[in-house]
């Protein structure tokens, strides 16, 4: 049987955030395998190029100079085809 589970990365620079993430994935698990998560911006880049995976949970306000913006045109650069979620702890 093919597993239809999707893969799943964060990119976060607050642990508090990706914690949290985690914890509602939980619910999901049949569903979703968060299987990596950091919360630097390079780390996160070698991370979905690494893994390929089919969701990427991006913060928006990753670091001071670049933002998960930044990340999502660079990744799309890189021909990703994976599904990006933007989250963020500000309104």
């Amino acid at each position: 049987m093919i597993s239809s589970k999707l893969t799943a990365v964060a990119v976060d620079d607050e642990e508090s955030a990706i914690q949290a993430l985690r914890n509602v994935l939980l619910s999901f698990s049949e569903e979703i395998d968060l299987i990596g998560a950091t919360n630097n911006f390079d780390e996160g880049l070698q991370l979905v190029q690494r893994i390929q995976p089919d969701v990427i949970f991006l913060d928006i306000d990753i670091e001071n100079e670049r933002s998960g913006f930044d990340f999502l045109h660079i990744i799309r650069e890189n021909k990703s085809i994976s599904r990006v979620i933007f989250i963020t702890a500000h309104e």
